[in-house]
């Protein structure tokens, strides 16, 4: 016996959304360049200094341009809010290049990183992260021409969201 559903404008509408969705998405990673690659290029290794030795690369990160909006205390280091700016053309001549997130007491303080390019249109991101104590959050922005910039905030997390 074949069990079947009854047809409601709603429920086709629905269903055409998601299979639009799937298809637009399946296109985009087939068939065209992203303007972003999230986790390329990580650097190896778990502790601070093995993160931040390759984003350093032996220079001394300029505090400009880059800015990071999170709330000083968060009652759940489950999934914390924030927002990274980076002051950026993003033309051709000047772009932010790569972007880290590093969190001081993270069991692998490596918490975001991704490669961008001009055709990203602007350097602005808003998500949620993961804080396993209270911490220092670094945002680190290396422009394609070399130049490394950043912003440091403190967070007192209540309760640890890493496991």
């Amino acid at each position: 016996m074949i069990w079947r559903e009854a047809i409601t404008r709603r429920g086709l509408l629905g269903k055409w959304i998601a299979l639009s969705a799937v298809l637009l998405f399946r296109r985009r990673v087939e068939g065209e360049e992203l303007p972003f690659e999230l986790a390329s290029e990580v650097p190896e290794g778990r502790t601070l200094q093995e993160r931040l030795t390759p984003i350093l690369a032996g220079r001394t990160p300029r505090h400009e341009r880059v800015t990071l909006t999170m709330p000083p205390l968060a009652e759940d280091g489950g999934t914390v809010p924030l927002q990274l700016d980076v002051e950026s053309p993003m033309t051709d001549l000047d772009y932010v290049q790569k972007l880290y997130l590093i969190a001081d007491q993270n069991p692998d303080p490596l918490v975001f990183s991704a490669s961008l390019h001009p055709g990203a249109g602007s350097a602005r991101w808003k998500l949620n992260i993961r804080l396993a104590d209270s911490t220092r959050i670094r945002a680190f922005a290396e422009m394609n021409n070399g130049d490394l910039f950043v912003n440091e905030v403190e967070v007192a997390v209540l309760v640890g969201g890493c496991g």
